[in-house]
């Protein structure tokens, strides 16, 4: 009797924490989904806060006063941004001097799609018109959706400029506060995990601006080799693209195939760029990751795959783009507190994990 009740003891204390942790996790997926719009445009400007701290101190250091060191800070990423903005629009300029080439391609292949489905299904090239205007005609609500999700996307940009700038201005205001929900004796182990935190969103950040940068002359040169017009414009849109892990730079490629064969390219040229993008993802897993990138964010491909998934069903494309470094960071806080470390492990690279069982 005595040891049925400690059995039955220690599953209802079993349940009761797996109950815990499933009520904290469910509640926290509600209020990220619930909160995206506080919290999205946040969560992108904490990660840029962190990657340009350095830039920040280093202006301090030499007299700036903290206002100025965040207004400078801001200034340059919206420096970037407009640069390659600007190169996006001069090369989309040229590409819709040649829209009339490429509408009159897109039309004979369209053409020549009807016509496969007029001799394979029977269906003439009258009724499939028929088809595409009352498909037309049910999605009417399709302009002011975009128009909705454009100015949406604005807000959400000038938000996360103006969390950007406070957070940077407010660093020391922020830390301090975290340091007093801590107990004394843990404010010095407090401050070493906020350091590595910071350590691990600037190092991964970037490594993925060196790596954005080496794909924009990787494609830049495969691309022009092969005679893709506008190459520079699809090398800088498969680069950047890139900032959404696995998804982004597969789409990148794509939208360059299509592009490729409605400006009536050939076979050979649409082969071509499928053998870029599969030699740049040698060269950008077995070289530039290793080397750019390193181990800092130290996840395995399980949790790394499940983060993005997680990320996009919550935030969508914003989710999938801070997943990795989020994930990153939660790592570092499992790994230094105790209780939490065994999902720390879970989380962590298998390869990293053997090494440590040995030792």
């Amino acid at each position: 009797m005595r040891w049925h009740g400690f059995i039955l003891y220690l599953i209802k204390s079993m349940l009761s924490k797996s109950i815990n942790i499933l009520l904290f996790f469910v509640l926290s997926i509600a209020i990220l989904y619930f909160a995206k719009p506080l919290l999205a445009p946040l969560t992108v400007s904490a990660i840029l806060a962190m990657l340009f701290l350095p830039v920040a101190r280093w202006l301090e250091r030499r007299g700036m006063q903290r206002i100025m060191s965040s207004l400078c800070c801001v200034i340059c990423f919206m420096t970037v941004i407009a640069g390659i903005s600007a190169v996006l629009r001069w090369q989309l300029n040229g590409l819709m001097d040649d829209l009339n080439m490429i509408e009159k391609h897109v039309n004979e292949q369209l053409n020549a799609i009807q016509q496969y489905i007029n001799d394979s299904f029977g269906i003439t090239p009258e009724k499939q018109k028929q088809l595409v205007k009352d498909q037309a005609k049910s999605s009417t609500g399709v302009i002011p959706f975009l128009i909705e999700v454009v100015i949406s996307a604005t807000l959400d940009f000038i938000l996360m400029i103006v969390y950007f700038f406070i957070l940077l201005y407010m660093r020391s205001h922020i830390a301090t506060f975290i340091l007093k929900l801590v107990p004394t004796d843990k404010k010095q182990k407090a401050g070493s995990i906020i350091n590595e935190c910071c350590h691990v969103a600037q190092h991964y950040l970037v490594g993925l601006s060196l790596m954005v940068a080496s794909l924009w002359v990787m494609y830049g040169i495969g691309f022009s080799i092969i005679g893709v017009k506008h190459a520079l414009f699809f090398a800088i849109l498969c680069g950047l693209l890139e900032i959404i892990p696995f998804v982004g730079n597969f789409t990148g490629n794509t939208l360059t195939a299509l592009m490729v064969i409605s400006q009536g390219g050939s076979t050979g040229m649409v082969v071509a760029v499928i053998c870029t993008y599969l030699s740049v993802q040698l060269i950008q897993s077995y070289i530039l990751e290793p080397l750019v990138v390193g181990r800092e964010v130290n996840i395995n491909p399980l949790f790394t795959i499940l983060a993005l998934i997680a990320g996009e069903l919550v935030w969508g494309i914003t989710g999938m783009m801070v997943a990795l470094p989020c994930l990153a960071i939660i790592k570092i806080i499992f790994d230094r507190i105790p209780a939490l470390s065994p999902y720390g492990y879970l989380m962590g690279n298998v390869k990293n994990n053997k090494v440590k069982r040995k030792e």
